[in-house]
C-alpha cells in the first residue's frame, strides 16, 4: 500500500516539474542599454512606485580565469 502510494505521489511531482519547465520568463517592457565600456544597463519604468533600486550582477569569478592563470579571480 505505501508503495503504491509513494509512487503515485511520485508521478504527480514528475508531472508538475514538467509544467513548471514549460513556463517561459516574460520581462516587463524595458529598455537595454549598452553603454561604450561594454556594461548592459536594463532600464524598467514603473512611475506609479516612489522608489529606486539598483542591482548588479559582475561576471567574475574561477569561470572568468584565463587559461594557464587559474586562480587570478
Amino acid at each position: 500500500m505505501r508503495k503504491r502510494v509513494f509512487v503515485a505521489l511520485a508521478l504527480v511531482w514528475l508531472g508538475c516539474a514538467g509544467a513548471v519547465r514549460a513556463q517561459k520568463l516574460q520581462m516587463p517592457p524595458h529598455e537595454k542599454l549598452v553603454l561604450p565600456n561594454g556594461l548592459t544597463v536594463l532600464l524598467l519604468e514603473k512611475h506609479s512606485v516612489p522608489m529606486v533600486n539598483v542591482a548588479g550582477i559582475i561576471k567574475t569569478g574561477s569561470l572568468a580565469d584565463p587559461g594557464g592563470m587559474e586562480g587570478l579571480a
